[in-house]
């Protein structure tokens, strides 16, 4: 039987599907900023692990855009 509870991706994790998609797809931060809704500058930081803001804020609108 499931738990109830649901397991979340952490913002590592998601920071790693996010980097397998653009190496996948061969986007470019901008074309995946378009398509998540997430500025350019603020996915290449998440993405390298260098964004000072709120990770988890933006795993999350990673998460529903991957």
């Amino acid at each position: 039987m499931a738990s109830i509870i649901e397991t979340q991706e952490t913002a590592e994790e998601v920071r790693e599907r996010l980097n397998a998609v653009k190496a996948e797809t061969g986007y470019s931060w901008k074309q995946l900023g378009q398509k998540s809704g997430v500025a350019e500058q603020t996915l290449n930081a998440f993405a390298n692990g260098k964004y000072a803001g709120d990770n988890l804020r933006v795993a999350a609108e990673v998460r529903r855009f991957i």
